[in-house]
């Protein structure tokens, strides 16, 4: 889980060093694929009992918010 949640900001942050918004895109797209990947790892977690249900909700509404967010930089790179 930690490593996917490290990718997310790792592709963000390779995005910057880009000039087009082709390979912007591809690399938000990666950035959100890590998303999906820290969201199916906290129903692990849960279904495990390694997290009570309130942390999962809290980090899982949490992990939504970054999914929105990616998604609007995907929107707004794809309009440049």
């Amino acid at each position: 889980m930690r490593r996917a949640a490290v990718s997310v900001t790792s592709n963000i942050a390779e995005e910057f060093n880009r000039e087009h918004s082709k390979e912007k895109v591809q690399f938000y797209a990666m950035a959100r694929g890590s998303v999906g990947e820290v969201q199916s790892q906290l129903h692990v977690a849960r279904d495990a009992s390694f997290l009570s249900q309130s942390d999962f909700h809290t980090m899982y509404d949490q992990s939504v918010h970054v999914h929105k967010l990616i998604n609007g930089l995907i929107k707004s790179s794809k309009r440049v």
